[in-house]
């Protein structure tokens, strides 16, 4: 079990270029030769896992808890949302309304624009589906430290949390 695991944790730090990982409660990871020392101390696990977030047709108020914030571009929307994206148009999806309108995730001339973008657990989507759908999502929970405002902007603008 050691083995795999310092394995699994030498390939994630060499895949994150020093990112923040959290190996256990508050446990930040920002080198390898930290990612070495707790793998080698064998007391910290990454905590991983599924959820499955189930879409109605028509308008959905959605967060995503769960989000792979460790590997390269896996926190993309069109990574996140392949599933539901798939042509032939229309598809599953819709479209995706953030809170900033210029960033809307919707089809035009055969492409999903504003795909490109990343997704994060603290924000809240309004997603408008053609279909039900479940959609499996794999990642890590966002940390229980994590603070998020209530507010965003002046004079009091609300923020679409998750």
């Amino acid at each position: 079990m050691k083995k795999i695991f310092l394995t699994f944790a030498v390939i994630l730090c060499f895949d994150l270029f020093c990112k923040n990982i959290h190996f256990g409660p508050g446990q930040p990871i920002t080198s390898f030769e930290a990612a070495f020392a707790l793998a080698h101390n064998g007391d910290y696990l990454i905590e991983a896992r599924v959820d499955t977030i189930r879409f109605e047709r028509g308008i959905n108020w959605k967060c995503f808890p769960v989000l792979d914030t460790v590997f390269t571009d896996a926190d993309i929307a069109d990574s996140v949302l392949y599933d539901i994206m798939l042509p032939p148009y229309p598809a599953a999806l819709e479209l995706v309304e953030t809170q900033d309108p210029e960033n809307n995730i919707y089809y035009f001339l055969e492409d999903w624009l504003n795909a490109d973008q990343q997704f994060t657990s603290v924000k809240g989507y309004k997603v408008h589906m053609n279909q039900p759908f479940n959609l499996d999502v794999t990642g890590f929970l966002e940390s229980p430290l994590t603070t998020i405002n209530l507010f965003s902007g002046t004079g009091g603008q609300e923020n679409w949390i998750g």
